[in-house]
């Protein structure tokens, strides 16, 4: 202010001592005043490059409305800190909507999915869906063109999908259940009237026409034990119906040769014989018994009555 005040006072001066010369020195330290501090705003202004920003400069955007690089301490956004870093910001910078992409959120597409999802360690939650053909969890490979071959790796696996749990050596297992694959039909308090549609905890199903089966064993769905322990807990299949009656255990709608064909696949490690019995591994005796109380004994006529 030094510059303004002294202007002032040699203008007051030469003026006199009058109601005149008082007037033109306030209103001329005023103007002076205010030029002064344009001049010292307009230094913000001096170097400054559009789009670039740059310490103790104004911030010009560029023509295209732009500005190269702020570093902002704190972002406030009405009122409330932004308290995730930068790092985490750029999770959100992905790509392309709908595609997984390593280390980066998940942005659907316009039709809600995600491609290329692996999951490898974790639990997939779907608390609700639209009704329909709803698949919570899909998995489907189709070869084309018609014609194609796919190679798998011996005592490799070919599944669109498939569930493991593994305990090993020391590990244990004490309560509750472990399960490789879990499907499960809630329908407590509902009305089903479906006709001749399924309800089911989990369905098999394959469709073969036109197929050509030459080896391997071919199923809808097929139960295979590998290493089992010799146990009387143990059982390839086991059906329980939590107490109430239903109309049967195993109900066959099937056009077969054999309802029940048992053989000994001994090259499978899959060996039916009964125990006590030296037989070569054919099923020799079919018994029937309900609590503990035998109430049907079917023998072979090779291995005589039972």
């Amino acid at each position: 202010m030094a510059i303004s005040t002294t202007a002032a006072a040699a203008l007051q001066k030469a003026l006199g001592d009058t109601p005149a010369g008082i007037d033109a020195y306030q209103e001329l330290k005023t103007a002076l005043n205010a030029a002064q501090d344009v001049q010292q705003e307009s230094s913000h202004l001096d170097g400054v490059t559009a789009g670039t920003a740059a310490a103790s400069k104004a911030v010009v955007l560029s023509a295209a409305g732009k500005i190269d690089t702020i570093d902002i301490t704190t972002l406030k956004i009405g009122g409330t800190t932004v308290a995730a870093t930068a790092a985490k910001l750029d999770y959100t910078n992905v790509t392309t909507a709908g595609t997984a992409q390593a280390s980066k959120a998940l942005v659907t597409d316009a039709s809600i999915g995600i491609a290329g999802l692996a999951l490898t360690s974790a639990s997939l939650i779907v608390s609700s869906a639209t009704p329909s053909t709803t698949r919570l969890v899909r998995s489907e490979l189709t070869l084309t063109p018609t014609g194609d071959t796919m190679a798998v790796q011996s005592n490799g696996s070919l599944a669109a999908v498939r569930g493991c749990v593994t305990l090993s050596s020391g590990d244990s297992l004490t309560d509750g259940y472990a399960y490789g694959v879990q499907g499960k039909f809630v329908g407590d308090g509902a009305t089903v009237a479906v006709g001749s549609d399924h309800i089911a905890g989990v369905l098999a199903q394959m469709s073969g026409s036109s197929m050509t089966a030459t080896s391997g064993h071919i199923a809808p769905l097929i139960v295979s034990g590998q290493s089992l322990p010799a146990d009387p807990d143990v059982n390839m299949i086991y059906c329980e119906s939590g107490g109430n009656k239903v109309n049967a255990v195993l109900q066959s709608n099937v056009a077969c040769d054999f309802f029940l064909d048992v053989n000994n696949f001994e090259s499978c490690g899959i060996v039916a014989t009964p125990a006590g019995s030296v037989a070569s591994g054919n099923l020799r005796t079919l018994k029937i018994q309900i609590d503990g109380a035998t109430y049907l004994i079917l023998a072979a006529a090779a291995y005589g009555a039972t």
